[in-house]
């Protein structure tokens, strides 16, 4: 329940599988501007980029597999590429394949969500990066050590740099601003800083809730709800 109305909110965990220090994301939705948005906030949290990533089957993701041939979502692979990581989706069927994923929802529900009281999505926003914090600081019970400690002292110098800008794919959404500052998005108009008057801008939907507005040099420029 958010602010007493009973919501669907979908959360995206990323995890460094060898020390087990994760990142959880929540979205309204889970369309894959919100996977991508969880995936670079995740490598922007973890301080730079692992060389290969586990996945689902999700559509978003994988369009469809042919034996052990994984046909990739082009907006996916795109994204990947950008940031070359390879690629790998879990086996079908096959749950021990992405345990180390799977078993944090289940701590998640148990520890987070039930019993808890949210005034709204910002506040559980709030509230899971709280846990978040919590369960990267507290002893792992599969490795014997904190997550956080374990993740600085063995992982993190083996991560790639993140690149000095965001992804911007080919089929992103692109706006003209008008003179006055504003573009379109559906039936509303939403502000960009003047400087970006007359200019074309690129948007994100975030989180299901969040207009993202950036520069053509992947600066954000403008959030509105």
């Amino acid at each position: 329940f958010l602010g007493g109305i009973l919501t669907k909110v979908f959360v995206f965990s990323t995890l460094c599988c060898y020390s087990r220090y994760r990142k959880y994301f929540a979205s309204l939705d889970a369309k894959l501007g919100s996977v991508i948005e969880a995936l670079e906030d995740a490598f922007i949290f973890f301080g730079g980029v692992t060389e290969k990533m586990l996945v689902d089957n999700a559509r978003v993701m994988v369009s469809r597999r042919a034996g052990s041939t994984v046909i990739w979502n082009p907006k996916f692979l795109e994204f990947v590429s950008f940031y070359g990581v390879i690629p790998k989706a879990c086996l079908p069927g096959k749950p021990r394949t992405k345990g180390k994923v799977e078993n944090p929802f289940f701590y998640l529900e148990q520890h987070f969500i039930k019993g808890s009281d949210f005034s709204s999505f910002e506040d559980f926003i709030k509230k899971l990066a709280d846990f978040n914090r919590r369960v990267n600081s507290k002893v792992h019970q599969g490795t014997g050590k904190v997550p956080m400690e374990h993740f600085l002292a063995s992982e993190r110098s083996k991560l790639k740099p993140l690149p000095d800008k965001r992804f911007i794919g080919s089929t992103e959404d692109f706006r003209n601003v008008s003179h006055d500052c504003l573009i379109s998005v559906g039936a509303n108009k939403y502000s960009v800083p003047y400087i970006y008057g007359s200019k074309q801008v690129w948007i994100r939907i975030v989180q299901g809730t969040y207009l993202k507005v950036y520069s053509q040099k992947a600066k954000l420029i403008a959030t509105h709800k």
